[in-house]
């Protein structure tokens, strides 16, 4: 949904304004953002991926066998092993959503400016791509490390009771 609209409302706003010849030469600039952005977001993905392994073996960790009190003591535990990385986590995809918001505008400048080298087209279909393919799976971080969203371990706590409940209908 984020895709569609912000895509729809910079293609009314670029073609309802004329871009000025003042900015003709700035796409080489953007070209560099474009390229800049794309391996952030890379970096996102893969840190991400190792926070999400972090977490995967923390859950594995806790045994649902044990007494309640010996239970409880390995969630505070884990709590405090995740604070960090699930916060980190929870940040890294919010700033994942921000950098395809800037891919997607800039994807569409260069797109209505007409700056169609062989190249550039490349880029631009290959961030299309890359909108497509990982605006979901941000989305999906968010909501799963969204427990993480502060440093406070019993908000974490309380926000994965919500989450597992909500799961569970």
């Amino acid at each position: 949904m984020l895709r569609s609209t912000i895509l729809a409302v910079l293609f009314v706003c670029f073609s309802s304004a004329a871009i000025s010849s003042d900015l003709r030469g700035w796409h080489l600039d953007f070209e560099k953002s474009l390229d800049s952005e794309a391996q952030r977001l890379t970096e996102i993905l893969d840190e991400l991926g190792e926070i999400g392994a972090i977490l995967d073996a923390s859950v594995a960790r806790i045994r649902p066998d044990q007494t309640e009190e010996d239970l409880m003591q390995q969630i505070v535990k884990e709590i405090n092993v995740t604070r960090i990385p699930g916060f980190v986590a929870y940040n890294l995809s919010q700033e994942g959503i921000s950098l395809l918001s800037l891919l997607s505008v800039r994807a569409a400048w260069l797109e209505k400016e007409g700056i169609n080298s062989p190249q550039v087209k490349r880029k631009i279909e290959a961030i299309k791509k890359t909108i497509y393919d990982t605006e979901p799976l941000l989305r999906e971080a968010i909501d799963v490390f969204e427990p993480w969203k502060n440093l406070d371990g019993e908000e974490i706590a309380e926000g994965i009771a919500r989450r597992t409940a909500r799961d569970k209908r």
